[in-house]
């Protein structure tokens, strides 16, 4: 006993040891594809700066500390760096847990990777091409009668991401549904009956985002937020009929055998087939209850007995019976000599 629970003791050790040594071999993976990423990013840091300023047009950055432009640098690279390592640490995330993962779930997870990692390329992309721009030029020319816009390469960098980054994140309002359809069942009308609300949020939202009170710039910015909630609507709406199928088809199946147990003949009669069991419903006991065939069959043949029997005694009380003869009447026996003399006796003392 004890041997074993040593032995079971040990394995456990070494299978932690085992887990334990994988994801620090993972993680160094990790850190060793950023710091290549960001050593090459670097050596490519004009073609970064040029991408990063293009929606700021023809205006230039300023740095108001010594080490500001090295420190721009700097961020640009480490930024370019995650940006390349995002994909490999969630590839390596997810060869870690799957061994304990089924193989539906598995698929499953992969095409949540991708699906997250689409929607957030197309909120960046969406971010960068048109409400970057947008923004800036609207912040920039706001206030040109009274002062000069002189940006700083931190304030813009940071500014830059925070806006990528936000937009990134709204797309991925689909995926926020569908999640929240697994954990707490949804109902398509009722995410439809909300989408009035929605578009009211949107607005609100892309007013917070965009600073320009140009409506048409907000409604272009309102537009996406609409359609990844309906989007999400149609992943929910998808999850939903995936979990009838299994309901429905069991239902198909199960109306399929009740029809193929009723044989119709040529001639119009129906031969019923014999059903394993028989079900009773008793007017004492709510529900059905089951009767095995054979115990059905016996009881029928015990009746069918009886009734045959009471159908024998039926046919022998229906044959011609024999005349019935009734007895011969006799003649009455004349009273004898001495029984008239005792009667005469009996008057005569009654009389005295």
């Amino acid at each position: 006993m004890a041997a074993s629970k040593q032995a079971a003791k040990s394995r456990t050790a070494t299978t932690f040891h085992d887990h334990l040594k994988e994801l620090r071999w993972r993680a160094f993976i990790v850190v060793a594809v950023f710091v290549v990423a960001s050593s090459v990013a670097y050596n490519y840091k004009d073609w970064l700066l040029a991408i990063l300023m293009r929606p700021l047009g023809h205006e230039k950055l300023i740095y108001l500390t010594p080490a500001g432009g090295f420190s721009f640098i700097f961020q640009v690279t480490i930024y370019a760096g995650l940006i390349v390592t995002v994909p490999v640490l969630v590839y390596h995330i997810f060869r870690f847990i799957s061994p304990i993962l089924s193989q539906k779930t598995r698929l499953n997870s992969v095409v949540i990777v991708l699906s997250s990692m689409i929607l957030l390329g197309s909120g960046v992309c969406f971010g960068y091409f048109y409400a970057i721009p947008a923004a800036m030029d609207f912040l920039i020319h706001f206030a040109d009668g009274f002062a000069n816009a002189s940006l700083t390469a931190e304030s813009y960098l940071g500014f830059v991401m925070a806006y990528t980054a936000g937009l990134g994140l709204l797309f991925q309002l689909p995926l926020l549904l569908l999640f929240t359809h697994w954990i707490y069942p949804l109902q398509p009308k009722k995410l439809l009956s909300f989408e009035r609300y929605m578009v009211l949020i949107a607005f609100v939202v892309a007013a917070i985002i965009s600073p320009t009170p140009d409506a048409l710039n907000q409604t272009i910015i309102a537009a996406p937020i609409i359609l990844m909630y309906q989007i999400g609507v149609i992943a929910v709406c998808i999850s939903v009929y995936r979990r009838a199928k299994p309901a429905k088809i069991a239902a198909k199946v199960q109306a399929r055998a009740l029809a193929a147990g009723k044989q119709t003949t040529g001639r119009g009669e129906t031969a019923l087939s014999q059903p394993p069991s028989i079900a009773i419903v008793s007017p004492a006991v709510s529900g059905v209850a089951t009767v095995p065939a054979s115990l059905v069959r016996q009881k029928r043949r015990s009746i069918d007995g009886v009734v045959s029997s009471a159908s024998a005694r039926q046919r022998v009380s229906a044959l011609p019976r024999p005349p019935v003869r009734a007895p011969a009447i006799t003649k009455p026996v004349a009273p004898s000599q001495v029984r008239r003399s005792v009667d005469g006796m009996s008057l005569m003392l009654e009389d005295a």
